[in-house]
């Protein structure tokens, strides 16, 4: 259980460095799912409390859209989260401090690139 919550703390600190650096180009969807995370950006990067209007999105994404965070992911999400001035322990504790405790049932099926496929697997 431990190892897929850290799979979906690092979908989300890889999106959200995404949405920061701009390194990646993105569709429609993608962007769409950025910007819904958008503010979360203000608690990783040193506010305390988590603002409800950053869990809501998040739960709606984890519950309705877990393919667009997904498809964000890479093994240097962790490194470029830090680069980006994002704490990744705080990632990590964002979707328990919304509330989402229980991810193990999470099962997501889509085509990503090689490198993303590691952490697909630490999910489903």
């Amino acid at each position: 259980m431990e190892m897929k919550f850290f799979s979906l703390y690092a979908i989300v600190a890889a999106l959200l460095v995404v949405a920061n650096s701009g390194m990646m180009r993105t569709s429609a969807q993608s962007v769409s799912c950025l910007n819904q995370l958008a503010p979360c950006l203000i608690y990783l990067n040193g506010t305390k409390d988590v603002p409800q209007v950053c869990c809501n999105p998040l739960k709606s994404l984890i519950k309705n859209n877990p393919e667009c965070l997904c498809r964000m992911i890479s093994n240097r999400g962790s490194s470029q989260a830090e680069q980006a001035g994002i704490d990744v322990n705080d990632a990590q504790m964002l979707p328990a401090r919304c509330g989402e405790h229980d991810l193990e049932d999470r099962q997501i099926q889509i085509e990503v690139p090689p490198l993303a496929t590691p952490f697909l697997n630490l999910i489903g």
